[in-house]
């Protein structure tokens, strides 16, 4: 308020000064805020109560009076300190400022808001003193009335107080709830082990960095390292040693940082390092970006190399790293970060025991875009039952090749392109835990097949059953498929269950059990793929195995490879330890003489027929002429 007089200020004018009061302003973090709801509500209160035209809250640093809220909604702007009726509120700390006729009054007489437009004519304001005693601004009542309160007595005096301890309290709460917010947001923006910022810390500040100059969009570069064998660490000995060997690798990783890198800890066993690239003019050069990544990469291989020196140690890490920059257009940190992390994953699907690293690929995205349809369509796939099981013919090398049985095989027709082969939707199905779900169905879908070609052949069939090693996990699985035999109309005895050699390696000490429950309930058992796992021959001696199936990598190297003295010597051990033996895989007549002549007893394999639907097995085993039609659309010679 222009030309107010100030010689009434004496030495209360340095309280304007005051550093602590200064302090207690500023702590409430208020004074250049947007205008809120709640301060404006409580001037309307005021102005209501008091039946005054205008009512305003101000606060007054040492330079300006601002204005943080009015009855009326608008904010005048900044008035400089020296020129203002609040000054004197403010000086008098807790006393009320009550004038009653401004234009008589020779401290307010000349001010412009007296003799302007504004026409003032009636003041009362009272301080906002903080509850550690600094007045910080004022609650004003205004009007163009002299004397609009008459009198302003004792009651009115206390509403008033009560009004700006509301107001000055709700400051107080409003700077504790920002301060609490502010602690919450630097919990989860910065890393509280190593000191970095957090995933999300990272992400904010180089999106602020994007927003800050739109007109230059910056490239992203990124750099995760993720630290191997830390998890064998924790696991051994506990987060104590664990976390000071991830606070030494973070201590590493800044050493190899130089100026403009940002640094974060974006997961448990993982440190990013990311940079900024700004384009010179409408050119971004990838060769700056290509030997940053390339020069910090190396740098941090060489710097984890070294052993770590914690309690119990030392102790050696290696790390997969990642590098990813933006693409043309991609101005998002966002997607950069899933490419490095995509990189990441490239990496350690690699399996390789040194550090390694592993550039990003631009189609990598979509890769997984894929495989997270392919898995989506395999549950629905499984929950609709729109799998289908075909059956390949096993044959009795001793009796004319006749067939004796069937394996049944589970396949994935496509409504659009081929078939998705069960060497990729098998392991998916167990990483999903959706092969419980899916072998008994087939196992299901198989007996019932057994009783109608049972029915209607009065062949004495049996049918042979894959499991896989998940599924040996199940310790009521005896019980479940003896119910399903019975439901079926078949017997357990009917029924050969083929288990992998690489599951029961997986599995041996928890599978024993299991294998002899599914004995004692009438199955057979047939180690599948025989002589491509590592089980032991002592192992194999005390399982309950009644068929020994070699596997067809063996068979078709046979009789010329190396293949063929593998499949002789497993025909020894066969009879040795009395178990029949079923080979793979055969394909010619002279692979077939082979193996006859080495004393197997059945046969599987394309020589005799591809797997086929239940139907056409069934005029495969009717006639020798229906043999013969079917013989014609598959290119096989089928013997019956």
């Amino acid at each position: 308020m222009p030309n107010a007089a100030t010689a009434d200020a004496g030495s209360e004018a340095d309280y304007l000064k005051d550093p602590a009061r200064l302090e207690a302003l500023r702590r409430l973090n208020i004074l250049d805020s947007d205008s809120e709801a709640v301060f404006d509500a409580i001037a309307r209160c005021a102005r209501d109560l008091f039946n005054v035209e205008l009512a305003t809250i101000h606060l007054l640093d040492d330079k300006r009076q601002k204005v943080k809220a009015s009855s009326n909604g608008k904010r005048a702007g900044d008035t400089p300190i020296g020129e203002t009726f609040c000054e004197y509120t403010v000086r008098s700390r807790e006393q009320l400022l009550f004038v009653p006729d401004l234009a008589a009054d020779p401290r307010f007489q000349k001010s412009e808001f007296v003799t302007g437009p504004a026409a003032l004519r009636f003041y009362a304001g009272i301080p906002l003193i903080t509850s550690d005693g600094h007045a910080v601004g004022t609650l004003c009542l205004l009007d163009s009335r002299a004397n609009a309160i008459e009198p302003f007595d004792d009651h009115n005096l206390t509403l008033f107080g009560e009004l700006a301890e509301i107001a000055i309290k709700t400051m107080e709460l409003r700077r504790t709830h920002v301060e609490a917010q502010d602690h919450f947001l630097r919990a989860i923006e910065e890393d509280g082990l190593t000191g970095l910022m957090s995933r999300r810390g990272l992400l904010l500040h180089l999106q602020q960095i994007a927003d800050q100059e739109p007109q230059r969009t910056p490239r992203f570069g990124m750099i995760e390292i993720r630290l191997r064998g830390l998890d064998r660490i924790f696991r051994a000995y506990g987060s104590g040693v664990g976390n000071r060997i991830l606070q030494q690798a973070a201590e590493r990783i800044q050493l190899a940082a130089q100026p403009g890198d940002f640094l974060a800890r974006v997961g448990d066993h993982s440190l990013l390092i990311a940079q900024t690239f700004r384009s010179m003019g409408d050119q971004f050069e990838p060769s700056v970006a290509h030997e940053w990544g390339e020069a910090r990469a190396d740098k941090i291989l060489r710097l984890l190399d070294a052993a770590f020196l914690v309690a119990n140690g030392p102790f050696y890490l290696t790390a997969n790293i990642g590098i990813a920059f933006s693409a043309d257009g991609d101005i998002s940190s966002y997607s950069v970060l899933e490419k490095v992390e995509g990189a990441i994953f490239e990496a350690e699907q690699k399996n390789t025991a040194a550090s390694l690293v592993q550039w990003s690929k631009s189609g990598l995205g979509k890769q997984h875009r894929e495989g997270l349809t392919i898995e989506h369509r395999l549950r629905e796939a499984v929950a609709d039952k729109a799998l289908s099981v075909v059956f390949q013919p096993i044959v009795n090398l001793k009796d004319n090749n006749r067939i004796v049985g069937a394996e049944a095989l589970v396949r994935w027709p496509q409504d659009n392109g081929p078939p998705i082969g069960p060497d990729f939707f098998i392991p998916l199905a167990e990483q999903l835990n959706l092969i419980d779900e899916l072998g008994l169905w087939v196992f299901r879908e198989a007996c019932k097949t057994l009783k109608h070609w049972r029915d209607l052949s009065d062949r004495d069939l049996w049918m042979a059953v894959n499991f896989a090693p998940k599924q040996l996990k199940d310790s009521g699985l005896a019980e479940r498929l003896t119910a399903i035999t019975s439901e079926a109309g078949v017997k357990p005895e009917q029924i050969k269950i083929e288990i992998t050699e690489s599951g029961l390696i997986e599995r041996a000490d928890q599978v024993t059990e299991l294998l002899h429950t599914l004995i004692a309930a009438g199955f057979k058992l047939a180690l599948d793929d025989f002589g491509t796992g590592h089980s032991s021959l002592t192992r194999l001696i005390h399982l309950p195995f009644s068929v020994l199936k070699v596997d067809r990598a063996f068979v078709s190297d046979s009789p010329d490879g190396a293949g063929a003295a593998v499949v002789s010597s497993l025909a020894s051990l066969a009879e040795s330890l009395g178990l029949e033996t079923v080979g793979e895989g055969i394909e010619t007549e002279t692979q077939e003489h082979f193996l006859s002549a080495q004393g197997y007893d059945l046969g599987q394999g394309y020589l005799y027929s591809r797997p086929i639907s239940a139907g056409a097995f069934l005029e495969l085993i009717g006639t020798a002429n229906a043999a013969s039609s079917v013989q014609d659309k598959n290119e096989n010679a089928f013997k019956v």
